[in-house]
């Protein structure tokens, strides 16, 4: 069992992280299933044929090595999402919590 003191203490660092890294400029938020819902890859990632395409759908966008990890995949999309805000090809939405960014619609969404 950890103790509540410890717990309390990590916490205590993952919030000084946190508004260390909100005030930077060159550090973003990205909710990778928005990307993907946005782009038209709404196939489910928890499925080998969803992966799948959502690979596939990827390669249009950007290069990466092969993989079949979730997580992996979440971590391209949001690369991607990073990649197409700097070039001009998202836009940041914010709330009372903060801000993500989001790609703009893409014509090759087609992939729904």
């Amino acid at each position: 069992m950890i103790p509540p003191t410890f717990l309390k203490k990590i916490h205590e660092i993952g919030a000084r992280i946190a508004e260390e890294l909100k005030s930077r400029d060159d550090v973003f938020e990205v909710y990778p299933y928005a990307t993907r819902w946005i782009l038209g890859m709404k196939w489910s990632k928890k499925r080998k044929e969803g992966r799948s395409k959502i690979l596939e759908a990827l390669r249009s966008y950007i290069e990466f090595p092969p993989t079949e990890d979730h997580n992996e995949i979440d971590t391209i999309v949001s690369a991607l999402t990073v990649k197409m805000f700097l070039e001009g090809k998202g836009e940041k939405i914010c709330g009372r919590d903060g801000c993500i960014i989001i790609p703009r619609k893409s014509p090759l969404s087609q992939f729904s």
